[in-house]
């Protein structure tokens, strides 16, 4: 399971979202058709514009980046998955080998462009070049650059982070996705009104196989939130209610 942080984008345009006139997010992601594991550390340098912030996407434990220097040290992982979600997944999935890459924060002004280096190879894109919604190939296919929305993290916890769900209600913003850690998930929760973040708490009562939360308003006003349970070879859905005071027992 790869690490991650959640994020909600400005591109939904509420006020939790940052995304300032003449700020814009790259992500240039490394490793795409890789067969083994790679070295794609490297260094980006923002020609005509300014580096804001730089952090890692799907980075495991050994993966740093260094945001001073606009360097990082990555490399494309080999897939990882809870053991009992590895059954019948064979060595030759195509998606084994998962890319990596690194997020930037970029002060873009009319001629901008990024220089990047890395172990595999060099390349430059001009942001003025890049549209919204359009995704550049590079280096024959193995590295990618596209404009991302900025955003703002929810409530940081110490589990990898995966798999989120959002629902937008006339009370605020609640999350929830799958926390992973000691090779085992969470389903975990949080909840934003007036830009102030609540949580998280957990879902489930303990560690096990969870995936695919999802989240939802009834009628009455209730927040529910549900996800697939794995016992043994078998897999059922469960869901709990919230009615404003307290949550229901999982059902």
């Amino acid at each position: 399971m790869r690490r991650g942080s959640l994020w909600l984008l400005g591109g939904l345009g509420w006020a939790l979202a940052s995304a300032a006139w003449g700020q814009t997010g790259v992500l240039l992601s490394f490793g795409w058709g890789d067969k083994e594991e790679q070295d794609w550390s490297g260094y980006v340098e923002v020609v005509g514009g300014r580096l804001l912030a730089l952090e890692g996407w799907r980075f495991e434990e050994k993966d740093e980046v260094q945001p001073q220097r606009g360097a990082w040290r990555c490399r494309s992982h080999a897939l990882s998955l809870n053991p009992q979600l590895a059954k019948g997944v064979p060595p030759e999935h195509p998606f084994r080998i998962l890319p990596v890459g690194v997020l930037l924060s970029i002060e873009e002004r009319g001629d901008t462009r990024l220089q990047v280096s890395t172990e595999q190879g060099q390349f430059q894109v001009f942001l003025r070049e890049l549209p919204w919604g359009r995704t550049l190939d590079v280096l024959q296919g193995r590295a990618r650059v596209e404009r991302v929305p900025l955003g703002k993290p929810v409530p940081r916890v110490k589990e990898h982070q995966d798999e989120p769900a959002l629902l937008l209600t006339p009370e605020g913003v609640w999350v929830a996705w799958v926390g992973y850690e000691n090779r085992a998930e969470q389903i975990y929760l949080a909840r934003s009104s007036s830009g102030r973040w609540e949580g998280p708490w957990p879902a489930t009562s303990r560690p096990g196989a969870y995936a695919f939360p999802t989240l939802a308003r009834d009628g009455r006003g209730r927040i529910w939130v549900a996800w697939a349970s794995r016992e043994g070879d078998n897999w059922d859905l469960y869901a709990r209610m919230f009615d404003g005071r307290r949550w229901s027992l999982p059902q």
